[in-house]
């Protein structure tokens, strides 16, 4: 569910620099938005309930609509004891979640030099390859950057598993997710076309890394 807007300079540009400690308890609009947004939270969590592929929940995503996910995360893990939360996603982090939360695409990634909570890269990579005949997007496209070829995207992807990924799961890393498995509408920086029709990197290249962040876990 999404709490609302964001405000790109101080939710998107300064997080990205590094600005990410500030408390939420004054953000968040409307009563009636922060409400509406309760609800449907806990109406979502129990019509997806009974589904075993969840595992978990982000509640905010870089700071869009955040407020008060303190309280938020106590009363959804309430709800919905079984699974986990990650209270803020990215960055403005408080004191409750069952992660310590991590985006980078600009910026570098490194390890908390002590943590008490699994450590996530829930976000990075994102790198665009439009693949002729296959993408949705009409007039634009976006990513985290972008190749022109099936290597080159396949090795800009292995590089940052290789320089980043790797070594930090070497120092306690517990989990990362590559923005993104396929296209979806105007974004053209998944794994797969948006019709899933092609591959858009070399497998055998990616399986390599997979072992090898395997071996390094």
């Amino acid at each position: 569910v999404n709490s609302g807007s964001d405000k790109f300079l101080r939710d998107t540009a300064l997080a990205t620099l590094g600005f990410v400690k500030r408390n939420d308890k004054s953000w968040g609009g409307r009563k009636k938005r922060r409400d509406f947004f309760k609800a449907h939270c806990e109406a979502t969590l129990r019509h997806l309930y009974n589904h075993p592929c969840i595992i978990g929940y982000a509640i905010f995503n870089e700071g869009w609509g955040q407020f008060d996910s303190d309280r938020l995360y106590e009363r959804l893990k309430a709800e919905d004891p079984g699974r986990l939360f990650d209270s803020c996603s990215g960055w403005f982090e408080q004191s409750r979640s069952d992660f310590v939360s991590r985006h980078a695409y600009f910026s570098p990634f490194e390890m908390p030099e002590s943590f008490d909570r699994p450590v996530i890269l829930s976000e990075f990579g994102g790198f665009s390859f439009s693949e002729e005949g296959h993408f949705y997007a009409k007039y634009a496209s976006y990513g985290y950057g972008s190749e022109k070829t099936k290597q080159a995207l396949t090795e800009r992807i292995a590089g940052v598993y290789e320089s980043i990924v790797l070594p930090a799961a070497e120092k306690g890393l517990s989990g990362c997710v590559y923005t993104q498995l396929s296209d979806v509408e105007d974004e053209l920086n998944g794994l797969y076309t948006y019709d899933r029709a092609v591959c858009k990197v070399e497998k055998e290249r990616i399986k390599g890394i997979n072992s090898a962040l395997a071996k390094a876990l």
